[in-house]
């Protein structure tokens, strides 16, 4: 099958490093902690008859319309210059637009677009995956759903604002600066965007005025490669990702195009001649990298005057061979189709815009959602404590059924569980705080938390009668409390929380806010679990 968006891991966007970060995260905390390298994750699907499919609903839009429609926007017309000269004060010839590629538009209030130039750019069509909606603070513009990021960079604020158009693809407005304020100033332009969005057919772009405007990159890509080949398609580039792809396929078997407006200079490589054009081909350690420029950009800018394509594949002669092809191919249009533009493009405040199901939209699954189900309840809790140990560490709806009262008593309703890769979480709608719970029989207490570089304030404390093993991480923001159902935290089995607060939502690369009331709250939890059932 030949699929286009999904959540594939992609290299140039910061979501990437969230990801390692929420893995790192899991990793850290107990609950996929391993112990002489066997790692705390059962296999079953869990014991509850009615539990959900696993893994993320299908996209209702098609994903071709959606293309399709985003194709023939002008990038360019979501920017409002009268908006940049009222914010601003600049005048008129001070105030500059230009594409920055065929589906991505820059503006800038200092005139002419330079290399240091600090402009707010648009990119029709950038990949906006479950994960970027994880990390990012959900806001409304002109009754349209959308996303905010900030952080810093350096001495830059760095904002990016996406508002989706379908479960995978959204329209991105991206602005940094060393001022402050940032984020106030893409959200008004990305609220007039959002306006002119509502009548999509008032922003078509005319392809002959936009050299490559005709195709997106991964109809491009598909077609390049033919429709044999598996691969997973994602919109992939630093300027304009519309414009470039990404193609996966089995075997390490990748091949990544990126198409922008630039001025083309001396480019890595060696020159050869394919169909006539002059291209640099880079062979590195791990793949092979052709760059050329197709044709004049039609922008009178000499820093964004060239249609410049790189086409990389693992080897030298894949890439040559695809390059002939695509020199040629660019040029063309796509074959038409009976496929109408998606109408309409945007999501209303609370409209669904994600495949998440249930609780699983409040979990940043460091490897997708493929193996996330909510929990709903319908399992039943063994009367035995030797029968829970016996049966939980395969069965991770029953972790979650025989913490979900205690959880909800203590925390609150908003606590909501899943399951994920043998484990049970319970997560809440500002990912503020997340608790990963694990019932195990083969484990003991005492032999966690003794890495004094990861974790501090280890000690040994009684929850409900039974002995149990409390520490945090060194940087306070995470607690695992291990108890041991049978009193001797030397003896085998573990009744486990981590409770761990995460940065909230919107702020990239910003460190948990201190919650220790909160992390304290997991004694809490655990007393009732233990008094429930270990007693």
């Amino acid at each position: 099958m030949i699929i286009t968006g999904g959540e594939t891991v992609r290299r140039r966007r910061i979501t990437t490093l969230a990801a390692l970060l929420t893995g790192a995260a899991l990793v850290a905390s107990g609950c996929t902690s391993s112990i002489g390298g066997t790692a705390l994750t059962g296999e079953s699907e869990g014991r509850n008859p009615a539990a959900p499919e696993r893994g993320p609903a299908p996209d209702p839009r098609d994903a071709d319309a959606v293309a399709l429609a985003l194709r023939q926007i002008d990038a360019c017309a979501l920017l409002d210059t009268d908006l940049a000269a009222e914010r601003s004060g600049a005048p008129d010839d001070e105030i500059y637009v230009a594409p920055r590629g065929p589906h991505a538009c820059l503006l800038s209030v200092n005139g002419e677009y330079d290399v240091g130039s600090r402009p707010l750019e648009v990119r029709v069509g950038t990949p906006f995956d479950q994960l970027d909606r994880y990390h990012a603070e959900p806001i409304t513009l002109a009754g349209a759903k959308a996303y905010q990021t900030r952080q810093t960079s350096g001495s830059d604020h760095v904002c990016t604002v996406n508002v989706p158009t379908s479960y995978h693809i959204a329209v991105e407005f991206h602005y940094s600066h060393p001022e402050s304020g940032v984020c106030e100033a893409v959200r008004a332009y990305a609220e007039v965007a959002v306006d002119r969005l509502r009548e999509p057919d008032t922003l078509t772009l005319d392809p002959a005025t936009r050299p490559f405007s005709q195709w997106d990159g991964c109809a491009f890509l598909r077609t390049l490669l033919g429709t044999e080949a598996e691969y997973v398609f994602t919109p992939d580039g630093l300027y304009d990702p519309f414009s470039g792809c990404e193609a996966v396929g089995e075997q390490d078997d990748e091949v990544v195009l990126e198409t922008e407006y630039d001025w083309h200079n001396s480019p890595l490589g060696e020159p050869t001649e394919l169909e006539g054009t002059t291209v640099h081909l880079y062979d590195s350690s791990y793949a092979c990298t052709a760059t050329w420029g197709q044709a004049e950009s039609g922008v009178d800018n000499e820093y964004l005057g060239t249609l410049t394509f790189s086409l990389e594949t693992p080897s030298c002669d894949r890439t040559s061979a695809l390059t002939t092809e695509a020199i040629g191919l660019a040029d063309t249009r796509p074959e038409s189709t009976d496929v109408s533009p998606q109408r309409p493009l945007l999501y209303g405040p609370d409209e669904r815009d994600t495949g998440a199901q249930g609780a699983c939209a409040h979990f940043g699954a460091p490897n997708g959602q493929a193996d996330c189900a909510p929990y709903e309840g319908g399992t039943d809790v063994p009367s035995s404590a030797d029968e829970i140990m016996a049966t939980a560490v395969t069965e991770p709806g029953l972790q979650c059924a025989v913490f979900a009262d205690a959880v909800a008593e203590v925390y609150g309703a908003e606590f909501q569980p899943l399951t994920w890769s043998g484990q049970c979480l319970f997560v809440e709608p500002t990912h503020q705080l997340r608790l990963d719970v694990t019932v195990h029989p083969a484990y003991r207490p005492a032999d966690y938390g003794k890495d004094t570089s990861l974790w501090t304030d280890r000690e040994i404390v009684e929850i409900a009668g039974k002995q149990a093993v409390s520490f945090y991480t060194t940087d306070g923001a995470s607690r695992d409390i291990y108890v041991s159902p049978t009193g001797a935290v030397e003896a085998r089995g573990i009744v486990h929380v981590n409770a761990q607060a995460l940065p909230p939502r919107g702020e990239i690369a910003a460190d948990p806010e201190p919650a220790p009331e909160k992390l304290a709250k997991a004694e809490d939890v655990l007393t009732r679990v233990i008094e429930r059932h270990f007693a």
